[in-house]
């Protein structure tokens, strides 16, 4: 039960607007390892609504390293995994976007979400935010910390294997119909290949 869990917070619409990340190592479903940075965005405006959700501000931030500072970091704890994040479209679209941002080269890795693992596992949740999942799993974190989020996206994770009765990862995917998407240096395919985005052609 080896994987990675991934948030990323950001300071304006822009997906490329990265302004803090979480990182969770798992290994046999416990935390082996973790990664928070706060990062400064090229584009120093905070909106006031981004600012409320997470409580960053350009102040926190200014004296802060870029993305493709930390880059060589975050990519060796992402590099060659499965990671997992909540409403993982989002996070992967901060990804690629802040990677397009610097002209950096995808990593490689597979992805899958946490929404759509809780929707298969627990069907009949109110709703799938991740503090109401995280609340019906008996599970406190803060909730929009980057770190905060990953850690209890790797909960879900762990939650879900042991109420499925799932003895891996793939066995838990498999069984309920969750294919994974990928990133590769060329581009990315959402899950079920519905898109493919290949910058090599």
């Amino acid at each position: 039960m080896d994987f990675v869990t991934l948030d990323f917070e950001t300071a304006n619409a822009s997906r490329a607007s990265v302004c803090s990340v979480g990182i969770v190592a798992f290994k046999d479903g416990k935390i082996v390892n973790e990664y928070y940075e706060l990062i400064k965005p090229k584009n120093s405006y905070f909106h006031p609504i981004n600012t409320s959700i997470h409580g960053i501000t350009y102040d926190d931030v200014k004296h802060s390293a870029d993305f493709a500072t930390l880059w060589p970091e975050i990519k060796g704890m992402l590099d060659g995994n499965l990671v997992f994040a909540h409403n993982a479209a989002f996070d992967m679209r901060c990804l690629s976007g802040v990677l397009d941002d610097y002209g950096t080269p995808y990593p490689n890795l597979t992805y899958n979400c946490t929404v759509t693992i809780a929707k298969a596992v627990w069907p009949n949740l109110a709703n799938y935010k991740l503090n109401n999942v995280s609340r019906q799993l008996g599970y406190r974190f803060s909730h929009h910390n980057a770190l905060d989020d990953a850690r209890a996206c790797g909960n879900i994770v762990v939650n879900a294997m042991q109420h499925a009765e799932s003895d891996t990862i793939e066995n838990l995917l498999t069984r309920y119909s969750l294919p994974n998407g990928l990133l590769f240096p060329g581009g990315y395919k959402t899950p079920k290949g519905r898109k493919i985005f290949d910058k090599t052609l």
